[in-house]
C-alpha cells in the first residue's frame, strides 16, 4: 500500500488500517500482533538503543540503532512492508553461551521484546 504516512504511525489502528490494506486475508489476531510489533519498532526503540537479532548459523548479531524510522525504497514491496532503522553492528557472539530463557525467546517467529537484565543474555 503506497499510502503508509510515518508521520501517522503513532496511531495503532491506522497502522492496523494499513497492515489489512497490505495483507487483506490476514486474520485479526495476525494483524493485531503485526501492529504492535510494527508500532513498537516505530515509536519505541530509539537511536542508541541496542539490538539482538539471532542469526541462522547459531549465532546472535549485537547492534546499536543509528537512524530513525525510514521507508526503504523498494517497488515489489508494500510501503509497511520496507520500514527500516539504520543498524551499526558491534558484536556477534555464540548463541551456545546464552542462557535458556534468553534463547527460547530467540526461537519465537516475530518477536520484538525488550532484554532488561544482562541475566538474560549470559544467565
Amino acid at each position: 500500500d503506497e499510502t503508509f504516512e510515518l508521520e501517522k504511525s503513532d496511531n495503532k489502528d491506522y497502522i492496523k488500517e494499513a497492515l489489512v490494506r497490505s495483507n487483506p486475508t490476514a486474520n485479526k489476531y495476525t494483524i493485531g500482533q503485526w501492529a504492535g510489533m510494527v508500532y513498537r519498532f516505530i515509536n519505541v526503540t530509539k537511536i542508541g538503543d541496542t539490538i539482538y537479532t539471532p542469526t541462522s548459523d547459531n549465532k546472535l548479531l549485537i547492534g546499536k540503532i543509528t537512524s530513525d524510522t525510514y521507508i526503504a525504497i523498494d517497488e515489489y514491496t508494500p510501503k509497511i512492508g520496507r520500514l527500516r532503522k539504520n543498524v551499526e553492528w558491534t558484536e556477534e557472539i555464540d548463541r551456545n553461551i546464552l542462557s535458556p530463557e534468553f534463547c527460547k525467546q530467540l526461537h519465537c517467529n516475530s518477536t520484538f521484546f525488550s532484554v532488561d537484565e544482562l541475566y538474560y543474555l549470559f544467565g
